[in-house]
């Protein structure tokens, strides 16, 4: 990210007063091989591809990581379900996901009030609690059903991460087809289910948005922007 001394200073400052919202993207979770990251839902994309292969199954090659498309045909198997998908889904996170990465810790050292996480994992939350901020708060939402969740109030000592894309811990929750992707923008529209006042409160013209979608070669520098 190249910004000016002054860019710099007001981003600091946006921070230190809980006016900067961090949105991590779905590259920024990779799993480090061979000196660079792959991007898990990219990884995941590519495994379900091989079922595909396996069942005799048609896609396009081109779109091997591309995981709402790939999905998508992993439902046409015959006798496939959508719990099916889940379950492969959810078990390919689980294998993945049971360390948190340096860079999530690094992350949950700034003092961040909320941060919206667009991947399915909890990485964030984790190095949150582990980084000693135990107040922190973990919520998702789910497209499908309104959970009717509490959420108490954010604050840089009880710092919320939500999961808009939802969460492997609830796997009906997972935005993972082209139609479960035109399902979420038409329920996020009409509100129904809707995303929490306290969370959709927080966004206003006064704030800051860092989006950091992608992590360095190294894992210890990010690729990030503002708005």
């Amino acid at each position: 990210m190249h910004l000016s001394d002054r860019q710099w200073k007001s981003l600091f400052r946006d921070i230190e007063n809980n006016r900067c919202i961090l949105l991590l993207g779905p590259r920024f979770w990779a799993k480090q091989e061979l000196g660079h990251g792959r991007p898990l839902l990219e990884m995941l994309a590519e495994h379900l591809s091989t079922e595909l292969e396996a069942e005799g199954v048609g896609f396009e090659k081109r779109a091997v990581h591309n995981l709402p498309y790939i999905a998508q045909r992993f439902l046409s198997i015959p006798k496939i379900r959508r719990i099916d998908l889940e379950d492969e889904a959810t078990s390919f996170f689980f294998r993945h996901s049971k360390d948190v990465p340096e860079a999530y810790r690094a992350l949950a050292r700034i003092p961040f009030h909320l941060i919206v996480n667009t991947a399915p994992d909890d990485l964030i939350f984790r190095a949150l609690q582990a980084e000693g901020r135990p107040a922190a708060n973990f919520f998702y939402y789910n497209f499908k059903i309104d959970k009717g969740v509490n959420v108490p109030p954010i604050s840089v000592q009880n710092p919320l991460v939500f999961n808009l894309f939802g969460s492997i811990s609830d796997p009906e929750s997972l935005v993972l087809t082209e139609e479960n992707q035109v399902e979420f923008i038409k329920n996020v529209v009409r509100g129904n289910p809707p995303i929490p006042y306290q969370i959709m409160s927080q966004f206003d013209n006064r704030k800051t948005y860092l989006f950091w979608d992608s992590i360095s070669k190294t894992g210890t520098t990010g690729s990030c922007s503002t708005a």
